[in-house]
């Protein structure tokens, strides 16, 4: 997702206005044509450094984005150098096999 929206919002061929909404919209329709969806970001909210307006804005898109995906999903795991953390679980259910 982290690509996603740099791509939306700093490409000459994205559009910055409605950004937010446009993806949202496009992971919903997935949702409804798929069994499974694994979204995949990055976290780019601590490194300290200070940033321009443009930047700033992006980390504001990504954050809501990663908040309301986050919302939205069974699972959230975050991967901290290879090691799984289970920040929210739920049971996702794989052919005869439940797994969390």
């Amino acid at each position: 997702m982290s690509n996603l929206v740099a791509n939306e919002m700093f490409s000459p061929t994205g559009r910055k206005e409605g950004v937010l909404e446009r993806i949202r919209h496009g992971i919903e329709k997935l949702t409804e044509q798929s069994e499974h969806l694994i979204l995949v970001t990055n976290n780019v909210f601590e490194d300290g450094c200070p940033y321009g307006s443009e930047t700033i804005e992006y980390l504001k898109v990504l954050g809501a984005l990663n908040q309301w995906a986050g919302s939205i999903s069974n699972q959230v795991i975050e991967v901290v150098h290879g090691i799984p953390i289970f920040l929210k679980s739920g049971n996702l259910i794989t052919g005869n096999k439940e797994a969390i």
